[in-house]
C-alpha cells in the first residue's frame, strides 16, 4: 500500500506535469497571436509609406503646378 508521501509526491507530479502542459499550449497560442500582430503591424507599416509617397507626390505635382502658374502670370 502506498504511502501518503508517495500519493502527495505523484499528485504534485501530476498536477505540474499537466501545469506545464497548459503553459507550454497557451505559450504557443500567445506566440502565434504575436506573429500576426507582427505581420498586421508590418502590412499597416507598409501601407503607411505608400500612402505617405502617394500624398508627397500629389504635393509636389501640386507646387509644380502653381509654380507654372506662378510664372505664365508673371
Amino acid at each position: 500500500m502506498p504511502s501518503i508521501i508517495d500519493l502527495t509526491l505523484t499528485s504534485i507530479t501530476l498536477a505540474c506535469l499537466f501545469g506545464t502542459l497548459f503553459l507550454s499550449n497557451r505559450m504557443t497560442k500567445l506566440k502565434i497571436q504575436i506573429d500576426e500582430k507582427k505581420s498586421d503591424t508590418q502590412t499597416t507599416e507598409e501601407n503607411l509609406w505608400e500612402l505617405n509617397t502617394d500624398l508627397s507626390r500629389s504635393i509636389l505635382t501640386k507646387l509644380r503646378l502653381l509654380d507654372r502658374l506662378s510664372s505664365s502670370q508673371a
